[in-house]
Formats: C-alpha cells, structure tokens, sequence
C-alpha cells in the first residue's frame, strides 16, 4: 500500500513538473496545408462570368509559407486561375483565399473543377498527431436559368405516410424562360415544412416538358430531387422493376429509388403532382 501512494505521488509531482511545457509539448512546426472544404461545392449563379474564392489552411502560423497546388478540369476555356497555383500565407495567417474566374459560361450548364496540393504540401502534413488533410477540394458552378412563375399543382409524397398521403396545395411550378424546362420549387418544404421537423433542403424537381404534354425527368446522376437525408434517384434503365412512371392527363406519378443518408437505396420512394394551373395540355 505504501509503495502504491509514493507511486501515485510520484506521478502527481511529475505531472505538476510539466505543466509549464504542456504547451511545448504539443507545439507543432508542421504546416498541415489543408483546403477549408471537404466536401464538393456548388456554385449557382445567373451571370456567365463569376469569381470564385477558394480558401486554403494552416495550423502553423508561424513565418510566411508558400503553398502551390494545380487545377483540373474537363471543361476547357471556362476556368482561370488568378493565382497561378500559387497560396502564400503571411505572418501569422492561417487561412488565405485564392479566386478562380469563371467566364463563357452557357445557361442551365453546370462546370467543374478540382484543386490538388503540390506533393510537397501534402508532406506537411503532422503524420505524428493522425491528422487528416483536405488535400483536395472541387467546385462546381451553374449558370443557372431565368427563372419565371408558370403555375401551381398539387404535391404529394407517398413515401412517408400510412393511411393518408401527404400533400400540398398550390406548389409553385417555375419555367426556364427560353426553354422546355420546368421545375417544382420546393415540393417537400411546402408538405412538409420549412426547418425544424420540415425539411431544410429541397432541390425540387426538373423536367422537360415534351410536344406530347408528357414529361422527362432531368436527373443529376440519376438523382432527381434532395431533401436533407433522402435522395429521390430515378434509374430506370438499370432496375425498371423499382422505377415507374404513369400520367393520366395532367396528373404526373412515379416510383423510384431512394438514396438515405448517402448510405443505402430504398424502394419505394413515390410521389405524384396535379398540375393545376397553367397545364399546358389545357
């Protein structure tokens, strides 16, 4: 018991011998160059020119550091660099910011490129305490449509419900002007609600809207619409079985897949709309 207290003691007074270099002790002289985000970003804008600002990280503050890092794309013409691939961080600093242009930009296309550090910054990363490095990072930007008003439907979600559907009424349905392009604004926050127990995502949904009257989905790698956490994915080409559609008149329904939490696809993931006012059909 006696040599179990002076082996406690012992430990207490060493750790209060240090305590003045606990700060020393973890002290890094690691760069730890990092992008600020992780995930891919999406720009949406109206004008075909735009500046992107793309912030880049540190933890060691210390000095003025130089960072270099390329850029990628398959869209040639459309994306300048005004730092030339180049990030310098000054005394003290611990993030700085580059811009790329974009310019020539086409409505309702969406263009992308991606960022990568030099092999010599991912290096400076502080392997020593397990950090992880956003050593790259992409962005996206839209030239978004002229967006204008064409008329209401009625929504409804049968994919969460028992018994009675889920609907709203009165869902705003906008055109882009100049094309055959529609979209539902925000379906599920109009079911649902707008934050707390609503949604606070809601991409709404787009189609073309074809001589027949019929409709074409327009899809994002098969995803045609997000709300937080579910992804309405429709992929009929590959699982027909999970994947329907039918109209009658101007009453629009389908099934599809559902993407939960980026995780698992679900069957069942159904909704219907009334096209109520301006139906084109009428």
């Amino acid at each position: 018991m006696k040599k179990y207290i002076l082996a406690v003691f012992a430990g207490l007074l060493l750790a209060s011998c240090d305590t003045d270099n606990i700060a020393a002790l973890y002290e890094t002289n690691a760069q730890n160059i990092s992008f600020e985000n992780e995930e891919p970003v999406t720009v949406v804008t109206k004008a075909s020119e735009i500046t992107l600002p793309v912030t880049l990280m540190r933890s060691n503050t210390k000095g003025t550091y130089t960072a270099h890092y390329t850029l990628d794309t398959a869209d040639e013409g459309i994306f300048t660099d005004n730092n030339e691939g180049v990030a310098v961080f000054a005394d003290g600093e611990w993030k700085t910011t580059i811009t790329v242009d974009a310019a020539n930009m086409e409505i309702g296309t969406t263009y992308t490129f991606t960022l990568t550090l030099s092999d010599e910054d991912i290096e400076t990363t502080d392997t020593i305490l397990g950090k992880t490095n956003n050593i790259l990072t992409t962005v996206s930007v839209m030239c978004d449509y002229k967006w204008v008003e064409a008329g209401k439907c009625k929504f409804t979600d049968y994919t969460m419900y028992e018994g009675v559907p889920y609907s709203a009424e009165d869902v705003t349905i906008l055109h882009a002007d100049g094309t055959n392009i529609y979209r539902i604004d925000k379906p599920f926050m109009a079911v649902y609600g707008e934050g707390d127990a609503g949604f606070s995502t809601d991409t709404g949904i787009t189609f073309e809207l074809n001589d027949d009257n019929s409709i074409t989905l327009i899809t994002n790698g098969g995803i045609v619409a997000s709300a937080d956490q579910f992804d309405f994915v429709w992929v009929d080409q590959y699982v027909p079985d999970y994947c329907n559609s039918s109209v009658n008149g101007n009453i629009f329904h389908y099934v599809m897949l559902g993407l939960v939490g980026g995780a698992g696809y679900y069957p069942g993931f159904e909704f219907e709309f009334e096209w109520t006012e301006g139906w084109p059909g009428n």
